[in-house]
């Protein structure tokens, strides 16, 4: 089973999307104080339209619901969510921010073993189902230093459910 994770640099930071003019204070509020951030897609198709995945709506829910032990925000103005829809049989995450301590990091494995449940819930409800392709991004903000590491996974569900993910070997220089 082949588990690709890239691990690279990220300009995404909370400071740039507070930066963001059209947001409202309600929205930089919530940029400010949240522990898990689902963001948008900043450039969707050469535009500077902000766009989630189309199943962010539940998926935030369910998270708000299931990991209520975090402040979880969604990044951007109440009543302007814009949703893409991809007519395709893969497995589209919400883009996800999340500060950590990297040495007392719990946060990250919570967090992909949700999405793991999610997808599991979500889309295995018939046996007939063919293992989709998931498509997931996490940007890990290190409370500390103010890095912010982008972590991608472009892969099966199988290898998703097997990601063990250590938040001090992303940060390791």
């Amino acid at each position: 089973m082949n588990v690709s994770l890239k691990i690279s640099n990220s300009d995404l930071t909370r400071e740039k999307l507070l930066a963001i003019s059209e947001f409202t204070e309600k929205t930089k509020a919530k940029i400010q104080n949240s522990d898990i951030l689902l963001v948008p897609k900043m450039q969707v198709r050469d535009s500077s339209h902000r766009c989630f995945s189309a199943p962010t709506s539940d998926f935030y829910k369910l998270m708000k619901s299931d990991m209520s032990q975090y402040n979880i925000g969604l990044c951007e103005n109440e009543g302007e969510e814009k949703t893409l829809t991809l007519h395709c049989i893969e497995i589209w995450i919400p883009d996800i921010l999340v500060s950590i301590d990297p040495v007392k990091d719990v946060m990250l494995p919570a967090l992909v073993s949700f999405i793991v449940n999610y997808i599991s819930y979500k889309y295995f409800q018939s046996k007939d189902t063919d293992e989709p392709d998931v498509h997931l991004k996490i940007y890990v903000e290190n409370k500390k230093t103010k890095v912010t590491k982008s972590l991608e996974y472009n892969g099966k569900y199988s290898g998703l459910k097997a990601l063990k993910i250590n938040a001090k070997d992303i940060f390791k220089e």
